[in-house]
């Protein structure tokens, strides 16, 4: 391992090369001057290596931070060996000559050089990964090779999960923005007055950014508001930029369009715009939205990449489809027809900045990697991130408006060594509640049941994770089976748990509903749940053994329960069949509810548990009816 350097105090400095290859100044790049400038520089040395002079240079050497101009080839040459020799030959000599610890690298095209640079100069490499994803791309950049991954949204990380990469090499690290050190300098800003309506957006100019989508739907608003101005403020492609231009030349918008170029500081064009657009057709996260966030501006946005994850449709913004500038035109309208609404978008989008999408959190996750990968060997993901005892266990649930049955469950989980409840933003008292146990609590918006409990697990400090819905309940005979388990340390990376599913107060023993065995404890890392829309599998990687203690399962209390949920899921399971490409046809409604009630009312005995069994069969029959007439319906349109 590189040695550290060490302050004037005596104390181990690490040395850190960030690599970045673009000069201009875009969401990344911004990014990476936060993290320099929030870097504590008593712990952290940052040398950074560019390719070419440039606005970011020019940034990082005013911040006094060394910068090198290396070799660094275009992207489009990076895979030619002419150009990738000399510039893995360059960075190999900058970090072994500047001592540095570990090779941050800001952005996937560089993977290849940094990795490289890294594995000669024996340290470690972790890489941000800042684009949405095609999978020919995670085997032509090298994504699997760095250390660890932080991709700056879920969306990123759910692709690098289905392309089987280790969850634990994975950590999804939002972009943050320092709203004391942006904000009094806002204050002091005058917003000029004009008569017609100003939108606008930040980008590089790039196509992937969708810039032609937001011209023709200037166009398209110039009907209605004749004096409405778009300003873009941002530089890139020359190329591209002139087609934006002759584009608005020809529609016969160029007064209503303002390019300003790049611009330092982008605050005082925010403040004049009514609203933010960001019609990009590929976002990997979109740091100008938390820009126009801390201005309280209300957003439209396409919902593509990362962007749902910052911006909630209808409460901070409005989604609209990328590649559409119709439907651009039309969320523009709404907002601008409706300033009281406009104001509570950007109220609400502001208070998400502050709770979500603080610099301190990235700055955590970030600096906590760069600790354990150079202060120890080569450790597993595991024994990074999560520090625990031996045999110790997490529980986990994800809950939305379950004031009824959450304080029963955490009852039965007292004996666990963390709780942790994802809350898919609920309106009721599940949060109030959960506040009064010891619980880890994380709200985040609704992406599925699998999604949901793969964050859970993610954030789980324990080596075995529990699994647990807000209507079920571990029993005491169940929670004694689980400790000897664990402290025997079976051969099992994972363990099926019978269940005991309760219906209007009573136990159904029989029509196929016990002992319904659920894979609910498994070993920290080894395995993710799959994104089925309803009816998640837990994919785990090893052998796994039998519970013979049952968890309880108190599904329906009343007849009305059933049907809260009977809508959504059996829409989820119309669309999962949809996904599979299977069809629907007359005779499935017909004969499979039949057939379904015959199965499990007689030839599994569903009628021994008396009239709740009855209408248990029933119920299921109803479902599959439902569930086959949904994807009908769907295959009819």
């Amino acid at each position: 391992m590189t040695e550290a350097f060490k302050d004037s105090k005596g104390q181990n400095k690490i040395k850190i090369l960030y690599l970045h290859g673009i000069s201009a100044i875009g969401g990344a790049e911004k990014d990476l001057i936060t993290i320099l400038a929030k870097l504590d520089k008593n712990r952290y040395e940052p040398v950074v290596v560019c390719h070419e002079e440039g606005e970011i240079v020019h940034q990082l050497r005013k911040m006094g931070i060394k910068t090198f101009i290396s070799p660094l080839p275009p992207w489009r040459k990076l895979k030619s060996l002419p150009f990738l020799i000399p510039a893995i030959y360059y960075l190999f000599k900058i970090a072994k000559s500047e001592k540095v610890s570990l090779i941050h690298i800001n952005d996937m095209w560089w993977i290849p050089i940094g990795f490289i640079a890294a594995h000669f100069a024996r340290i470690p490499s972790v890489a941000h990964l800042r684009q949405e994803l095609e999978y020919r791309r995670i085997r032509q950049y090298w994504l699997k090779k760095p250390d660890f991954l932080f991709p700056v949204s879920d969306s990123i990380k759910k692709t690098l999960q289905n392309c089987k990469m280790e969850s634990g090499r994975i950590r999804t690290i939002y972009s943050g923005l320092d709203l004391d050190q942006d904000m009094p300098v806002v204050n002091k800003i005058e917003k000029e007055n004009r008569n017609g309506p100003t939108i606008g957006t930040v980008a590089n100019l790039f196509p992937r950014k969708g810039l032609e989508y937001l011209v023709q739907a200037v166009f398209e608003l110039k009907s209605k508001f004749p004096d409405i101005r778009c300003i873009i403020v941002g530089t890139g492609d020359s190329v591209y930029s002139k087609k934006l231009k002759v584009l608005g030349e020809k529609l016969g918008i160029s007064k209503n369009m303002v390019y300003t170029g790049f611009q330092e500081d982008v605050k005082p064009y925010l403040l004049q715009f009514d609203l933010f657009v960001l019609p990009s057709v590929l976002e990997g996260f979109g740091i100008v939205l938390l820009e126009a966030m801390a201005m309280k501006k209300a957003i439209v946005a396409t919902r593509v990449g990362g962007i749902p994850e910052i911006v909630v449709d209808n409460k901070t913004g409005i989604l609209v489809s990328p590649g559409n500038s119709s439907e651009i035109a039309r969320a523009v309208l709404r907002l601008l027809d409706d300033k009281r609404l406009c104001q509570e978008f950007g109220t609400a989008g502001y208070q998400r900045l502050r709770q979500y999408f603080s610099v301190e959190k990235m700055m955590k996750d970030i600096t906590t990697t760069y600790d354990d990968l150079t202060h120890r060997k080569r450790s597993t993901p595991e024994e990074i991130f999560h520090q625990v005892p031996k045999a110790s266990i997490s529980a986990v649930l994800i809950t939305l408006n379950e004031e009824k049955n959450i304080a029963e469950c955490l009852e039965s989980l007292n004996w666990v060594d963390e709780m942790i409840v994802v809350d898919a933003l609920s309106q009721d008292k599940t949060a109030e509640i959960c506040s009064t146990y010891s619980v880890r609590f994380f709200q985040r918006l609704w992406a599925g049941f699998g999604p949901q409990k793969n964050f859970g697990i993610e954030q789980a400090k324990g080596n075995w994770v529990l699994i647990v819905d807000a209507d079920e309940r571990v029993t005491p005979e169940l929670k004694g089976e689980i400790l000897s388990v664990i402290e025997n340390k079976e051969s099992f990376n994972g363990f099926e748990i019978p269940r005991r599913n309760f219906f209007y107060g009573r136990w159904i023993r029989h029509g196929g509903a016990y002992p319904d065995y659920q894979l609910r404890l498994f070993k920290k890392g080894y395995g993710n749940y799959d994104h089925t829309p309803v009816h998640e599998m837990f994919i785990l990687k090893g052998k796994a053994g039998y519970f013979k203690n049952p968890l309880d399962h108190f599904t329906e209390r009343v007849i009305s329960d059933h049907f809260k949920k009977f809508d959504q899921y059996t829409t989820l399971a119309a669309q999962e069949e949809l996904s599979r490409n299977k069809l629907s046809r007359w005779t499935q409604c017909l004969f499979n509810p039949i057939f379904t009630f015959i199965k499990i009312y007689f030839l599994k005995r569903g009628f021994l548990d008396g009239v709740p069994g009855f209408i248990y069969s029933v119920f299921t029959a109803a479902y599959t009816f439902v569930k086959y007439a949904k994807l009908w319906e769907v295959r009819q349109k």
